[in-house]
């Protein structure tokens, strides 16, 4: 590294680029003397019948040396995909695909990618819209985000670029368990060949059943070298290539051994995300990972390094406190990871209901004013959550509440962080929503009488 640290490249995301990779299945008719890549043919075409405004077309990097990734979605053979026999219907042919983006500028062309061309794809292939053929995925296929970083050449923005990915490596394993969260088991398995776990198969002192936060930083910042870092998180214990890593690091550290791919410029590639065809998964997931690659870059703009205290307290709205997701990409993955409140809470909020009728059919307006009294705190504290990240109406909201639903109290974050999801719970289906939103008033309102005795 050298020792001039001014790092200019901005945060905003306006010298990063990204590309999308929507791996699926298709069964397409075909007759027995159809022409070689016919499957790949009648899918491009039909792409490209009903839009004016976004290019398709095939393309082998295995037969084609050229391989563009400007301007068009490219259609290519994904020869990784398992496919489902057991499916599989007379005259036709089932292959696996590949839709590749063209690279896209984050901050000019993400909207284009996101709200214009991906659900294009997604209602093209999944509405019957292209006759006699199928699409699906299965737990083979994945949906990868390859994003760019470079900003051309010279030591400087080698340093930038080298601390960087040291950066997002840093935080993504840190909070490597979390992130698991927002997928399907079938994703987060440590043996899983196609995102392999980053901090799993590191070497580490085999009395330690797993690697600590401490641990895990002391040897990302140990590494001087992208070969260093990549070898590191390379873990090839039981994985075939090393490129199978949930953040994937290899185009920075090419070595002789590896795989012949289309030259480009490097990108981090993120594996973690199952195959999908719904566009608001894709959208998310890459709001998701954009948002990480700009906090990386955030921090190396201050010549600083990622660090946590202790990872044994690591919680999943952590990470969505410290980056800027926005509200959209927020509220998907926070309502997607939220964990049902236990049955002696869940027990206490419908004696707290019950409680509640029993009022109203003695009292209604009295119900009624506790109702609208409680629902519009957490109405406040709901917004300020949502619109600043604040959570500090819930802290204070809490107190109440736990004393008043008779579980037992615990520190302050703890009881904060259930009322947040309880409040979430209470908005979601009609059945809980009653017996919640009544339960959570009358134990406000049971908790400030106890509270206020206890002065």
């Amino acid at each position: 590294m050298s020792d001039k640290k001014n790092y200019h490249i901005t945060a905003n995301g306006d010298h990063i680029r990204l590309g999308v990779e929507l791996e699926f299945i298709a069964q397409v008719p075909v007759s027995a003397s159809h022409p070689e890549d016919y499957e790949f043919t009648v899918v491009t075409q039909a792409l490209n019948r009903d839009t004016r405004d976004i290019r398709f077309k095939f393309n082998d990097p295995i037969k084609r040396e050229q391989f563009d990734y400007e301007g068009a979605w490219t259609l290519a053979p994904e020869r990784t995909v398992s496919l489902d026999p057991d499916l599989h219907e007379p005259g036709t042919e089932m292959v696996g695909m590949e839709l590749i983006s063209p690279i896209t500028p984050l901050t000019k062309g993400l909207d284009d990618l996101t709200r214009r061309d991906i659900p294009y794809i997604c209602k093209q292939l999944t509405s019957e819209r292209i006759p006699g053929c199928d699409f699906w995925v299965n737990s083979t296929c994945g949906m990868h985000v390859h994003v760019s970083i470079s900003q051309g050449s010279g030591e400087e923005i080698e340093d930038f670029e080298f601390l960087t990915v040291q950066n997002l490596v840093a935080f993504w394993g840190v909070y490597e368990t979390q992130i698991e969260k927002l997928h399907p088991p079938y994703r987060r398995s440590r043996t899983n060949i196609y995102a392999a776990s980053l901090r799993a198969n590191v070497p580490h002192d085999p009395r330690i059943k797993d690697l600590g936060a401490a641990q895990w930083l002391f040897l990302v910042y140990s590494c001087k070298t992208f070969n260093e870092l990549r070898n590191l998180i390379d873990g090839s214990m039981g994985r075939g290539d090393p490129r199978d890593s949930k953040v994937n690091i290899v185009s920075y550290s090419p070595h002789v051994a590896d795989t012949p791919r289309p030259s480009r410029e490097p990108t981090i590639e993120f594996r973690e995300h199952a195959g999908t065809l719904d566009p608001t998964e894709v959208r998310n997931w890459i709001l998701f990972v954009t948002s990480v690659v700009r906090f990386a870059i955030y921090l190396t703009r201050r010549n600083c390094r990622f660090k946590i205290e202790d990872d044994r307290s690591c919680a999943i709205e952590d990470i969505f406190l410290a980056l800027d997701f926005g509200r959209e990409v927020w509220r998907y993955y926070w309502e997607k990871v939220m964990e049902s409140p236990n049955e002696k809470v869940e027990l206490a909020l419908k004696r707290k209901a019950d409680e509640f009728d029993h009022l109203a059919a003695r009292d209604i307006e009295a119900a009624q004013e506790i109702y609208h009294d409680y629902l519009a705190l957490q109405s406040q504290a709901k917004g300020a959550w949502e619109e600043k990240r604040d959570s500090g109406p819930f802290g204070l909201l809490a107190p109440a509440v736990m004393e008043g639903l008779e579980v037992g109290r615990q520190d302050n974050d703890t009881e904060r962080n259930l009322l947040i999801r309880l409040c979430y719970f209470s908005l979601g289906e009609k059945s809980r929503w009653d017996y919640y939103l009544k339960g959570l008033s009358m134990a406000w309102h049971r908790g400030l009488e106890s509270l206020e005795s206890l002065k």
